[in-house]
C-alpha cells in the first residue's frame, strides 16, 4: 500500500478516493548472535515475516528472542539474539600454577558471564592471598583481608572479551577453596542477576 490518490482532508463534496500500490520490495535480516558472529540472513517480501535460519545457542545462557520482531519486516534489518543466564550453569574454571609454597591463579571470566559490567568478591580457604592485580582494562581489584574486591566497568563498549585477575596465594592448609561471589551483573540483554559459584578445590603439591 502506497496510500491513497488525492487528500481527504477538509472535505467539502462527494469525492471517489483510490488506494495506490507499489511492487514490494526484497527486505535482508541478518542474524547476529551476541558476540557480533553474523549466524544467517533471510530475505523476504516487505511485510512478510522472516524465519529465523537457526536457534543459537550460548554456554550457561539459555536463547529468549531476537532482539526485534521478525513479522512485518518493512527494510533491511539486523537482530541479535537474546539470552536469560542459566544461573545454576555458571562454573568459571580457576587455573593455577605452584612455585613451591605460593600459587598464582588466574581467573577467567569468558564465556560463563556477563562483561557489560559487574561487581563481586574472590575469596579463599586454606591459602592466604597476598597480592591481587587486574590483567584487563576496565577492571579494578582491592585486596581485603584474604579476599578481593573486583568491579568491571565497560559500559560503552559491551563487546565481550576475557576479564582476568591474577591472584598471590601463600599455602596454610593442604586443599583450598575458591569461592566467587558476582554480587551485581550488568548486560545489555537482561536485568540484573545475582548468583554464587563455589570454586573447584585447590591442591598444592
Amino acid at each position: 500500500f502506497n496510500g491513497w490518490d488525492k487528500s481527504y482532508s477538509n472535505v467539502t463534496s462527494n469525492i471517489t478516493i483510490r488506494a495506490t500500490y507499489r511492487e514490494a520490495r526484497n527486505c535482508v535480516v541478518t542474524f547476529k548472535d551476541y558476540n557480533g558472529i553474523t549466524l544467517g540472513t533471510a530475505t523476504v517480501k516487505e511485510g512478510g515475516n522472516a524465519t529465523a535460519p537457526v536457534t543459537p545457542s550460548r554456554d550457561g545462557y539459555t536463547f529468549k528472542s531476537w532482539s526485534s520482531s521478525l513479522n512485518n519486516v518493512t527494510g533491511d534489518k539486523t537482530v541479535t539474539a537474546q539470552y536469560t543466564i542459566n544461573s545454576a550453569n555458571n562454573i568459571f574454571d580457576i587455573a593455577y600454577k605452584v612455585n613451591g609454597n605460593n600459587v598464582t591463579v588466574t581467573l577467567s571470566l569468558a564465556g560463563n558471564v556477563c562483561l557489560a559490567g559487574f561487581e563481586g568478591t574472590l575469596s579463599f580457604e586454606g591459602m592466604t592471598l597476598t597480592t591481587a592485580t587486574a590483567k584487563s582494562s576496565n577492571l579494578t581489584c582491592n585486596k581485603n583481608g584474604n579476599s578481593v574486591k573486583m568491579t568491571y566497568s565497560n559500559a560503552t563498549n559491551v563487546t565481550r572479551g576475557e576479564v582476568v585477575l591474577e591472584v598471590t596465594l601463600t599455602k596454610s592448609a593442604d586443599n583450598g577453596k575458591a569461592t566467587l561471589n558476582l554480587t551485581d551483573c550488568f548486560d545489555q540483554n537482561f536485568a540484573t542477576v545475582s548468583y554464587k559459584v563455589i570454586g573447584q578445590n585447590i591442591k598444592l603439591k
